[in-house]
């Protein structure tokens, strides 16, 4: 028995179908064969296995532990990163001939075709949610194909959840130099200020000159440029690209003051120490006893806070990033009508309307978070 299974393996691991076929052996003598044929490329003889085998019934009779042995398979061929006929082979034995586990997540890898992708992507349920996490497709494999990430992205749910997850690989591939699939995610509604600007920060750390380039005109350079900047000086692994970044912050920052006059937000737009800077960003910026700044961006469409400090020289430090979830409700709810309320400039009221139960004035919400304590 035991040469039995010896020339089974052997017959798997060299692509050798009549040998499959002669020395077939089932259940987890079967699955250590199929394991063999995918980290050694030989698609045939994997076929072949799970033809006789009947698809991933490696057990006697219980589906859980079948489950659990096809798991193991779809394991060994992510960690080999198994060629896309042999991924193929996978999918298909599960789609036609075995008991359809649920093993679609198991089947996002590098080499997975985008037929099989495609069939996972649009089996999600009515309500919406994917059949497999977008995170997941994103990361395991959109990321090592930028057709396969056109695809994945054309499933985007919305949510915060997916635009972290794309906020995230533009991160991921901003370190890489990867200039197509940076200028797809953009297109997609990637925010390059994420995590204070992380991309450009993490380009600039990696040498990516072209996709420093890129990303120079979508971060805030005057919010998150100078901290960028000054990791990247101190660093000193890439001066040229610390050099650019700082020439681009100091140049923002100098068309900044220069446009002020011209470019001051309406009245409707500004209340206090609270601005509406684009539409979904609210500013609070606090002028600190030392003479220092100290600026909270909210973002709603991200649900993240940017704290940014900035000393009386104009010195930036590395800003810090609070996701809305660990934010107090009531606070977030009392900032979210300020933004409202700076949308559109809005009609004087009496000094009574309030009480008659008219709009608060922006003034109003401010006053109403001081008095509160928030």
């Amino acid at each position: 028995m035991f040469g039995k299974k010896t020339k089974l393996l052997a017959a798997a691991r060299g692509n050798d179908v009549a040998g499959v076929e002669k020395y077939y052996m089932k259940r987890s003598n079967c699955l250590d064969a199929c394991i063999e044929a995918v980290k050694n490329d030989a698609p045939d003889a994997l076929q072949k296995l799970l033809e006789i085998n009947k698809g991933f019934h490696f057990a006697i009779d219980n589906p859980y532990d079948d489950s659990r042995r096809a798991l193991q398979l779809f394991a060994a061929a992510r960690d080999c990163s198994a060629s896309e006929k042999i991924v193929s082979i996978l999918y298909d034995m599960n789609r036609t001939k075995c008991r359809g586990y649920n093993i679609n997540r198991e089947l996002m890898m590098p080499n997975t075709p985008l037929y099989a992708i495609k069939d996972c992507l649009e089996s999600a349920p009515a309500a919406g949610h994917l059949h497999i996490d977008f995170d997941t497709c994103v990361n395991q494999t959109g990321l090592a194909s930028t057709e396969k990430l056109t695809l994945i992205l054309s499933f985007k749910p919305e949510g915060a959840e997916a635009q972290r997850t794309i906020d995230n690989a533009l991160i991921a591939v901003a370190a890489k130099g990867d200039i197509e699939k940076a200028e797809l995610l953009l297109r997609h509604g990637a925010n390059a200020n994420y995590a204070a600007g992380q991309s450009l920060k993490v380009a600039g750390e990696c040498g990516q000159y072209a996709m420093v380039e890129l990303l120079l005109d979508h971060v805030a350079l005057d919010i998150h440029g100078q901290a960028i900047a000054m990791r990247l000086q101190n660093m000193e692994t890439y001066p040229a690209a610390a050099r650019r970044v700082a020439d681009a912050v100091a140049a923002a920052i100098k068309d900044g003051a220069r446009a002020a006059p011209r470019a001051a937000p309406a009245a409707a737009e500004s209340e206090g120490n609270y601005t509406r800077l684009d539409s979904h960003t609210l500013e609070e910026r606090q002028t600190l006893s030392d003479g220092g700044t100290l600026t909270a961006l909210f973002n709603f469409a991200s649900g993240q806070q940017h704290i940014l400090f900035t000393d009386r020289n104009g010195n930036g430090q590395t800003p810090v990033v609070v996701p809305f979830r660990d934010i107090d409700e009531k606070l977030l709810s009392a900032l979210r009508e300020i933004f409202d309320a700076l949308a559109a400039p809005q009609p004087e009221k009496p000094a009574n309307d309030a009480a008659a139960g008219g709009k608060l004035k922006t003034s109003d919400v401010a006053a109403r978070i001081k008095k509160s304590g928030l």
